[in-house]
This record gives structure tokens, C-alpha cells and sequence, in this order.
């Protein structure tokens, strides 16, 4: 999507429905909705986890999502892709990529974040647990939790939490873009389509 170039100023970056496709040389995950970051050189299966990081030019590091948070990373030599469900944002993923991403020599006044569509609002109904979780991070409920549903439970932004911890870790620039995907017939959701749902891909390339 132009959006998603447009913020992170780089050409080579997009989320979408995954029926429109990758490049030939894309990098993927077992996504396991943990906080398993890894770095890689080159394109294919790179294992189990949760977030891909590299510093190779030409190589597309890619999450696929249906609700969860897909994260996109851009530094001046450095690129990641995340995946951030609420167990992932109640591990620290994003506050752990950017720390990653920092251990390899990227200057934090460089690194910029995008946020791409998730589920959240009156859409995600959650357990008190969740809400528990995420908060233990630090990060203040009035941030993430936006009302109750009629059943009086808990409803929440998780890309709220995302954000709050990348800002938290010095990231100056951080965009969050599209709709609730629970709405939105283009985007996968897990919460509306249930097992038959489809994913949606984010990826970027250095």
C-alpha cells in the first residue's frame, strides 16, 4: 500500500491481503504468537517466531496476520517485520525489536514504525486476563482498554499497547493505519470468519 511507503519512506514496504502477493525472495516465520525475533540473511523459511529482522539488501522479511498487529520497522541499515498479538505485546515484542535493532548499530532517531490494520475497539472483547497482561508492560490501561461490551467485559486496542511501547523505547515516528480489519471485508479476521479466515501480509525490504 502507498500509505505504508509514504510513512516509512521507503519504496520496497506493504500490507495487504496476502493473495496479492510477495517477492520471489521473501523471508517467513512459524508465527507461534510469542516474542521470538530472529534475523536473517536471506530469503525462505527462517524458523519459528515472531518477528524477522535483517541488514541484508534485497531481503523481504514478512509477517502474515488476521487481527494481530503487523509491525513494519525502517532504520538507515535495518529492517523488521513483527507480529503482535496481545501475548506478544504482554512479552515487550516491539520494545524487543527496536532493543534488537539498536544492538546492531541502528540509531534510534532513525527507526520508524508502522502499525498496519488489526482488530481493536468494540470489535476485540477480551477476558480481564488480557487486560491484566498488558498492563503489566507498563503501559497504562486508559491507553488500550476503550470501553466494555454489553456483556460488560473488557474491549481493547492492542496496536494502542504496540505503539505506547515504541514511543516508550525512543522511537519518534510511529504510524498506525486502517480501519478495525473486523469490519473491513478486505482484511483477514480471525474473529469474524473464524478457521476459514485469510491472512493478511506485511513485509519490507532493505
Amino acid at each position: 500500500m502507498t500509505l505504508v511507503a509514504d510513512a516509512l519512506k521507503r519504496p520496497h514496504a506493504f500490507v495487504g491481503p496476502a493473495a496479492d502477493g510477495a517477492p520471489a525472495d521473501v523471508a517467513t516465520l512459524r508465527q507461534v504468537h510469542g516474542d521470538g525475533l530472529l534475523w536473517v540473511e536471506r530469503g525462505g523459511a527462517a524458523g519459528e517466531g515472531d518477528g524477522l529482522l535483517t541488514q541484508t539488501p534485497g531481503v523481504t522479511v514478512s509477517v502474515r496476520t488476521a487481527d494481530c498487529v503487523p509491525l513494519l520497522l525502517s532504520g538507515r541499515q535495518s529492517v523488521g517485520a513483527v507480529h503482535a498479538g496481545w501475548r506478544g505485546a504482554a512479552m515487550g515484542i516491539a520494545s524487543k525489536a527496536v532493543a534488537q535493532l539498536l544492538s546492531r548499530g541502528e540509531a534510534v532517531d532513525d527507526l520508524k514504525g508502522v502499525l498496519g490494520p488489526a482488530i481493536h475497539g468494540e470489535d476485540y472483547e477480551v477476558g480481564e486476563e488480557v487486560v491484566q497482561a498488558l498492563a503489566a508492560t507498563g503501559c497504562p490501561p486508559a491507553t488500550f482498554v476503550v470501553g466494555r461490551s454489553e456483556r460488560g467485559r473488557p474491549c481493547v486496542d492492542v496496536a494502542a499497547v504496540v505503539a505506547w511501547q515504541l514511543r516508550r523505547a525512543g522511537v519518534r515516528t510511529v504510524v498506525q493505519l486502517g480501519p478495525s480489519t473486523f469490519r473491513e471485508p478486505m482484511w483477514a479476521s480471525a474473529r469474524r470468519d473464524g478457521v476459514h479466515a485469510g491472512r493478511n501480509l506485511a513485509w519490507i525490504r532493505l
